[in-house]
Order: structure tokens, then C-alpha cells, then sequence
């Protein structure tokens, strides 16, 4: 082989249990919405009854089911890149830490972004950066 080929491989689960597996620095998922969705709904419920204004709720709002759909369609495509998904997610929490709502990570809100980045692996960091 020459170094400027290279190879993609397929590999196929049956029978896991896992909903996301690290294969060499990137992130495979594996039947992984269903958690995906209940972190969603997580940081919706929260968001929903936070105290912020409600024009920066609003707009909190729409990039979370933005970030939602964006996450199922990277999700159903096999191959997931969630970079685009993580700067989505990054920027709420940046509309959030604006709106005043997260001002300690320990609020049922932080909590919520904090496990929906730690559910992208990887990917997540930069959020979990931002919740520091």
C-alpha cells in the first residue's frame, strides 16, 4: 500500500448494548438517539423553566431544536460529523451565559448542557469548556 492510499472500513454490531463506542479519536454511534433525544428534552425542560428573558429563551429555543435535528440527521446518516453540532450547541450556551442563566453549571440548566456535551464525547469539550 502507499502511503497515499487509504482505506475505509465497514464494520457492522449486532447485540450492543452501548450507545456510543470510540473508535481511534472519532465517535460511533450505535443505536445512540434514544439518549440523544432524552438529553434534548433535558435541557428543554430546563431551558422552558429557567428565569431569563423571554425573547433570549426564544431564540435559546430555536437553536436547540436546530441542534436537535441536526443531531438526529448526523445520527441516521451512519457517518457522524458532530462538529457543526457542537458549535451549534456552543452557541446556545453562549445566548445562555449571555442571558444571565448560567451563572453557576451546578443549575438544572448547566447540568442539562453538561450532559448533552458529555454525550457527544469528543466533540463536546469545547461546551464543557464553556461550562467550566
Amino acid at each position: 500500500m502507499d502511503d497515499d492510499e487509504s482505506y475505509t472500513s465497514k464494520i457492522s454490531f449486532t447485540n450492543v448494548k452501548a450507545n456510543k463506542i470510540f473508535v481511534a479519536g472519532r465517535d460511533m454511534f450505535v443505536g445512540g438517539w434514544d439518549e440523544g433525544h432524552g438529553r434534548f428534552e433535558a435541557v428543554r425542560d430546563a431551558l422552558t423553566s429557567a428565569n431569563i428573558p423571554s425573547q433570549k429563551r426564544n431564540q435559546a429555543l430555536k437553536e436547540l431544536g436546530a441542534s436537535e435535528e441536526e443531531a438526529r440527521e448526523e445520527l441516521n446518516k451512519g457517518e457522524s460529523d458532530l462538529t457543526t453540532l457542537s458549535q451549534r450547541i456552543e452557541t446556545l450556551t453562549g445566548i445562555l451565559r449571555d442571558s444571565g442563566a448560567l451563572v453557576s453549571s451546578g443549575t438544572a440548566l448547566g447540568k442539562s448542557l453538561k450532559q448533552l456535551a458529555s454525550w457527544l464525547g469528543p466533540a463536546g469539550e469545547s461546551i464543557l469548556g464553556l461550562l467550566s
